[in-house]
Order: structure tokens, then sequence, then C-alpha cells
């Protein structure tokens, strides 16, 4: 399955995740076909994976959520596909940061904006450097997510 993500041949990749029985097995990475959907920036395919019961809040390797693959590709459109899956906004990959961190530390103000909507995000969690948010974005100077935190 994993392998054939790849392909991005949407009817075959469909007619598969109704026959397959395991949708979130992971390659070495700890990757599973989600997270690679999202690195390939199928919207399509993202659509078509999460219709099936796939674990949104599964982390690879390095920690991280598809969540983190659709901030680090800059993809809005998957970040608010997943934000209406049940989706935890508070994990932290090995680094101790969580989505909205990730997204700060690349100026993505629309996706900052897209998290900040949910009840569930925690805006005053502590990195591992002893910052919030809202301190990283001030050492950032970065006005506009500053606002929006």
């Amino acid at each position: 399955m994993l392998s054939i993500i790849y392909d991005k041949n949407e009817k075959l990749i469909s007619k598969l995740l109704s026959y397959t029985s395991d949708i979130n097995t992971k390659n070495n990475n700890g990757d599973n076909c989600l997270m690679l959907a999202i690195e390939n920036g199928n919207k399509k395919l993202v659509d078509l994976i999460l219709q099936t019961n796939i674990n949104v809040n599964t982390q690879n390797n390095q920690g991280e959520s598809p969540l983190f693959s659709a901030i680090s590709k800059n993809r809005n459109d998957i970040v608010s596909l997943l934000l209406n899956k049940n989706i935890n906004l508070n994990l932290r990959n090995k680094n101790g940061k969580t989505p909205i961190e990730e997204a700060l530390a690349k100026g993505q103000l629309e996706i900052v904006k897209l998290l900040l909507t949910c009840r569930s995000i925690d805006i005053n969690h502590v990195t591992n450097d002893n910052k919030t948010p809202l301190r990283i974005a001030i050492e950032q100077q970065n006005i506009p997510i500053i606002k929006a935190l």
C-alpha cells in the first residue's frame, strides 16, 4: 500500500483502500500512507485516506504527526482537512515542538490562524527552551502572528 502512494493513481488507490485491512502500516521512517500522501502534496488522495480508519495522530520516528507534515509543506488546505478530524493539536515531536510552534518557526500566519480556531490547542504550551508561542513570535518580531495570538 505504501509504495503505490507515490503512483498518484487515485482510482487504484481508492480501490485498494476499500480492501486493505491495515491502513496504518508504516514505512522504515515511521510514516503511514497519510503522511506520504501529504508529503507528495496530493490533496485528493489525502481526502480519500481520511475517509478510512487512518490514525490521524500517529507519529513517525521523529515524533511528527500528519499535521506536522502538512505544516512542513505549507499546505493550508490539508491542514484544514486534518483539523476536521479528531486530531491532537498538542502532540510534541522529538524536539519538543508542537504543531503551532512548527508553524511559528516557519512564519506561517495562515496556518497559525487555522490552528488557533481549535479550542483544544494549548497556546500557553512551554517549549523545551521555556518559550510560549507568543514569546517565539515576539522574538521573531512577527507582528501579524503576535496579533493573531
